[in-house]
């Protein structure tokens, strides 16, 4: 195997593992990530009127059916991804479009998640809505590296003007 096909190799297992690593990990029921649990019970903090838990769990079902359609599509992804690389015969332009679409499947969730943010956000008061985004960027902070090349102290400093 030449060179290239090493680096290769090693682009697509670095993309693999990072992909599984991603935010879709198994969640023990202490940490809600208000990304993904977002029904009107996990919003008790929020302090929702009746109406507006109503209107929440309206919206619920569709939010967890794309959610549902879209982790399927990646996991069915990476699968075609850990059979290219456990091929007899190497195919790189199959470990391509693995990854490909383990990218655009993982795209198409955080837009199906931005969208129903929208949708919940109409919903709730501007001190509510103020709440939810301040937890929701807690949230992805937590997720971003803790170094200082981390997204979120990025935001911060281009927020900030610096």
């Amino acid at each position: 195997m030449n060179p290239s096909r090493w680096w290769i190799l090693g682009l697509v297992a670095v993309a693999a593992i990072a992909f599984s690593a991603g935010r879709m990990r198994g969640q023990t029921e202490a940490s809600v990530d208000p990304l993904r649990n977002l029904t009107a019970t996990k919003f008790e903090w929020l302090e929702l009127t009746s109406a507006q838990a109503a209107e929440i769990d309206r919206l619920h079902p569709a939010y967890e059916q794309a959610i549902a359609h879209t982790s399927e599509q990646q996991n069915r992804a990476r699968c075609r991804l850990v059979h290219s690389l456990t091929a007899e015969e190497w195919d790189g332009a199959l470990a391509l479009e693995a990854v490909e679409a383990m990218c655009g499947s993982h795209k198409d969730n955080e837009l199906a998640t931005l969208a129903y943010l929208e949708q919940v956000r109409r919903i709730l008061t501007p001190e509510q809505r103020t709440r939810l985004m301040e937890r929701v960027g807690e949230c992805l902070c937590t997720e971003c590296a803790n170094d200082e090349g981390a997204c979120c102290a990025i935001t911060r400093a281009e927020h900030q003007g610096h």
